[in-house]
Parts: C-alpha cells; structure tokens; sequence
C-alpha cells in the first residue's frame, strides 16, 4: 500500500519518493493507522515496538517485487 490515507490494520506502507510527494513524510500516519510494516528508503529517527521496518534501497523496484510474488 503506498497511500497513507488507505491504510489498514496490519498492512504494509511503501514509502515511494515521487515528483512532487515523498511517502517517508507519512510513515508516522501510516502506522497510526495500523500499518505494521514500512518499506522505506530512510529508516525513520525513531522506531515504535510492533512495527517491522524494512530498509531498501529502491522503493519503487521493491514494491515491483512484492508485486511480482504476491
């Protein structure tokens, strides 16, 4: 899911950097939310418990994988 505003219970957030929104600005929405994993390219400043923060390097290449094998 890349669209903080749908975020669910237990979902996971992709944080893409696009041209004119960066999704890491909405980490900390996504999680309020209920999201329980991030795929971000920059780790946030503070972690909260229950949630699995995963660090790539492309955003964009990691959701086309996720995709793929989903």
């Amino acid at each position: 899911m890349g669209d903080s505003r749908k975020v669910k219970k237990k979902d996971v957030f992709i944080a893409i950097k696009g041209t004119l929104v960066d999704g890491h600005n909405y980490i900390d929405k996504a999680v309020a939310l209920g999201a329980t994993a991030i795929v971000c390219e920059v780790l946030p400043k503070e972690f909260l418990a229950g949630v699995c923060y995963v660090q790539v390097a492309n955003s964009n290449e990691a959701l086309a994988h996720m995709a793929a094998n989903y």
